[in-house]
């Protein structure tokens, strides 16, 4: 399955369509899961709680932002500092770099810089937001103005096909959307 940053049954409620009735139901879960892939890549990451391995990261400055956040602070987190003339890498101690879990953003402590050039930061972490629920209740717990932004878009979608609204309410819902998205890009990257 696809990514849904909302659910079935919150995209059906704003649709007004009784939760019995499923005649919709696949082409509604299709509306609710391409909305959600185009939110990823608008925002240029995942929001699903995941092990990323190995995340790369240009090099030369005393920070990275993670493409995943938030990260999971219970979790394994180990950072890699790569220099690429040598391939030498070298483990960085957790007392040598601070993570902001929420933001992503991980500094260098006491004036440190990752090597210069591609690929010097090399990132092992947990991120992202867990999941909830089964079936048409499943949905990845992002934040509610992301969660709200996807069901509405994938709704207006939805009245489109159906005739119910213009293609310029549509285009007009999507850029709400991507408004609200905006907040949640990835920037540097």
């Amino acid at each position: 399955m696809s990514v849904r940053l909302s659910s079935l049954t919150d995209l059906k409620s704003e649709l007004r369509i009784p939760a019995a009735e499923t005649a919709y139901d696949t082409i509604l879960a299709s509306k609710l899961e391409a909305t959600g892939a185009d939110c990823e890549a608008f925002c240029q990451r995942s929001f699903t709680y995941a092990s990323y391995s190995s995340e790369k990261h240009h090099g030369g400055c005393s920070t990275v932002v993670i493409k995943n956040p938030p990260i999971d602070s219970g979790a394994s987190f180990v950072l890699i500092d790569y220099e690429s003339a040598s391939a030498l890498q070298t483990t960085i101690s957790s007392l040598d770099y601070y993570v902001d879990c929420d933001s992503g953003v991980v500094t260098l402590l006491a004036g440190g810089r990752f090597s210069d050039g591609p690929n010097a930061a090399q990132v092992t972490y947990v991120g992202g937001y867990a999941s909830t629920g089964t079936g048409d209740t499943q949905k990845v717990v992002v934040p509610d103005d992301l969660a709200a932004s996807v069901k509405e878009l994938a709704a207006a979608r939805f009245r489109k096909q159906q005739g119910a609204i213009s293609a310029a309410d549509l285009e007009a819902e999507e850029k709400r959307a991507r408004a609200v998205w905006s907040h949640y890009k990835l920037h540097g990257m």
